[in-house]
């Protein structure tokens, strides 16, 4: 398996996006080119989305990160795959029987997972998702070869739309929002890296 970016991701304008789409397309383009470091903790639990829950914005926000994180990420996974044609996806599962719980973009190299709730280690996601469900889980990186088989159009449009709201509230505030800016958690050195620009 061929675990390169293409080359078609490597040039911030890269394809002619759906304009609807474009934010959420680019923030992931710059998450597969290593630009963006893990976040802090998940989008849902930062200061930033409980600030902006008293916006105008704030419920338009909450309705996607929710919905794509905890309802419709194994479409939001296979839009972006589908639209940046990489393959690279890791699916994140209960440890005893293996039942899917939740998924991502996945980069191998660096061990990062992109998903509604921002940039993640994967073992971090694995942590938080264990939290959620109440049992342990594991990361099963795969490809996108039959991952999400009943996934459409009408999917994809919904996913990538509500991921760009997202990514349009996250790409002004990375700085707040990344690890890199904050403290590490007791035992691990703090990372360090670009963000997007």
């Amino acid at each position: 398996m061929d675990q390169r970016i293409p080359p078609a991701l490597l040039s911030p304008a890269a394809t002619a996006d759906c304009p609807l789409h474009r934010a959420g397309l680019d923030f992931a383009r710059a998450f597969l080119r290593g630009e963006i470091a893990p976040f802090a903790e998940p989008l849902e639990h930062s200061d930033s989305f409980s600030d902006a829950l008293n916006s105008p914005e704030g419920n338009d926000l909450e309705s996607c990160i929710m919905g794509l994180a905890h309802g419709d990420c194994h479409s939001l996974t296979a839009a972006l795959a589908d639209r940046l044609d990489v393959e690279n996806v890791v699916m994140i599962r209960t440890a005893g029987g293996g039942a899917p719980v939740h998924s991502g973009l996945h980069h191998p190299e660096r061990g990062l997972l992109l998903d509604a709730n921002g940039v993640h280690r994967v073992e971090d996601a694995c942590r938080f998702w264990s939290v959620i469900g109440g049992e342990p889980c594991k990361a099963v990186p795969t490809t996108t070869d039959g991952f999400c088989s009943n996934y459409d159009e009408e999917d994809a449009d919904y996913a990538l739309s509500h991921f760009a709201i997202i990514a349009a509230f996250v790409t002004p505030r990375l700085a707040k929002l990344t690890a890199s800016e904050r403290a590490a958690p007791p035992g691990r050195k703090a990372v360090s890296g670009p963000t997007l620009g």
